[in-house]
């Protein structure tokens, strides 16, 4: 499994457990009223509570997007926030990279580790 899908992985399983104690319908208000008008659409054709089906860059989204009620929730630091753009960055690069642009150490680069004191509450 790679990074990325790692982070996807990882993303799902903190979502699905707090984005329903901030609010009941979590679904419509936190993940579907957040995202773009494209993900808005593809989203709207899955089941309620279809996260897993959510691709990394509307996690992020997500996360972004109900940041603030997510810290408070967890007491996350500005650093969380930090590693939060930091991952939205890297999600978009290597989504848009070409070929032929790919760097050997820009890959080990974007492979540096952080490790937040939590993720979850």
């Amino acid at each position: 499994m790679d990074i990325l899908s790692l982070l996807n992985v990882q993303l799902n399983a903190v979502l699905r457990q707090l984005l329903p104690q901030i609010e009941s319908d979590w679904w419509h208000l936190l993940v579907l009223e957040k995202l773009t008008y494209q993900q808005q659409s593809f989203a709207q054709k899955l089941p309620n509570n279809a996260l897993e089906q959510l691709d990394l860059s509307a996690l992020l989204r997500v996360i972004d997007q109900n940041w603030y009620e997510l810290a408070e929730l967890c007491h996350f630091s500005k650093d969380a926030r930090n590693w939060l753009k930091e991952a939205q960055s890297i999600r978009n690069r290597w989504a848009h990279i070409y070929r032929n642009e790919i760097c050997f150490f820009g890959f080990l680069y974007h492979l540096r580790i952080y490790t937040p004191t939590s993720y979850v509450c």
